[in-house]
């Protein structure tokens, strides 16, 4: 319908959240560097010595590996979630560089590694 209620996909709702579009719009820059031809993703990590903290079940960690690295972590747990890792990382939304960083609940978190961090 031309005078709405837009909906902008499958999952929108009626009445329709304005700030769907915008946050997918968000969500898609972030995506995209991190999807470019040739990139190997590594989904649902558990048993690895790039991260420190133990890793509930209900965060879900993915790395994404190409000319540049980028990880996802994803907490659906109902409490913040403290990671730390090996390497420097900087969190791709606010900018701080660092190997700790909480995420709250229900929310994730988009990162790139620091390439002075990596390993020769």
């Amino acid at each position: 319908h031309p005078d709405g209620p837009y909906i902008y996909s499958e999952w929108s709702q009626i009445p329709d959240d304005v700030e769907d579009y915008p946050r997918w719009c968000r969500y898609l820059n972030l995506y995209k560097p991190m999807v470019q031809d040739e990139t190997i993703v590594y989904m649902e990590i558990r048993d690895t010595d790039m991260i420190l903290s133990p890793i509930p079940d209900k965060v879900y960690i993915s790395l994404f590996t190409s000319h540049e690295e980028y990880m996802v972590v994803s907490n659906m747990a109902d409490t913040p979630y403290a990671l730390e890792t090996k390497d420097l990382w900087q969190d791709r939304v606010s900018g701080k560089t660092g190997t700790q960083f909480t995420i709250p609940a229900s929310r994730i978190l988009f990162l790139k590694r620091v390439e002075d961090s990596m390993e020769a």
